[in-house]
């Protein structure tokens, strides 16, 4: 396909933040400026900067480029190549090492967080008890969220393909089903367990809250 991206662009750039000992690494995003299209393989970008100072992008690792165009939403793997010094500016040379991929506006919004939540061993709609007979909650951490999944912390030993609910608050009080599809174990972290999981059967209205919450906390972020 043609090169979509554009000197001046806005771009987001995604990679693993450094995390303390035993904590799984979280995704950090960075709002940067395209400075330079060099060819269809190398570009200038702005030196990200985080928390007032240029962020150290690492070399040898995969960067994740995400950016809008009027055709959609794309990404595109980059690995940084080293700082440039230019009347005064500092840029980051990156190098492609993937294709461009094009996206769905929406999957490619995912947020880290912190958000408190609670999970019950069981899908609500399926349980035919009693409400006294309901597991009991056990308390979780989101550790990041977009509309259609999520990455958990917890104590609890999930096993891949278990059903549960997650309940948590965005400003409105929330409730879904959970399928678990990946579980790692962090010993000495404050939560032992990380569960990648899937949310099943959202309606679309809690779904467009949930990419609401995102879209604005990303905002926030780049202020």
């Amino acid at each position: 396909m043609e090169f979509p991206l554009k000197i001046g662009a806005r771009v987001f750039l995604e990679l693993e933040s450094e995390s303390g000992p035993g904590e799984a690494p979280q995704i950090l995003t960075l709002s940067t400026v395209i400075a330079d299209v060099l060819d269809p393989e190398n570009i200038l970008l702005m030196m990200p900067i985080h928390r007032g100072s240029f962020y150290p992008l690492p070399k040898n690792v995969p960067v994740l480029m995400k950016f809008v165009v009027a055709s959609g939403m794309y990404s595109l793997k980059l690995a940084f190549e080293g700082r440039v010094g230019q009347a005064g500016l500092a840029y980051a040379k990156m190098r492609a090492i993937g294709e461009i991929e094009e996206h769905q506006m929406r999957d490619c919004f995912r947020l880290s967080c912190n958000i408190p939540a609670t999970l019950r061993r069981v899908w609500l709609s399926e349980f035919k008890g009693e409400p006294e007979d309901l597991p009991v909650p056990v308390s979780a951490k989101i550790l990041d969220i977009s509309d259609g999944g999520a990455l958990v912390a917890t104590d609890e030993h999930l096993e891949a393909g278990e059903k549960f609910t997650a309940a948590f608050s965005i400003g409105t009080e929330e409730s879904l089903e959970c399928v678990a599809l990946r579980i790692s174990e962090h010993i000495g972290a404050q939560f032992r367990f990380r569960v990648g999981v899937q949310f099943q059967n959202a309606p679309s209205r809690q779904r467009d809250r949930i990419f609401r919450f995102i879209t604005l906390e990303q905002r926030k972020k780049l202020k």
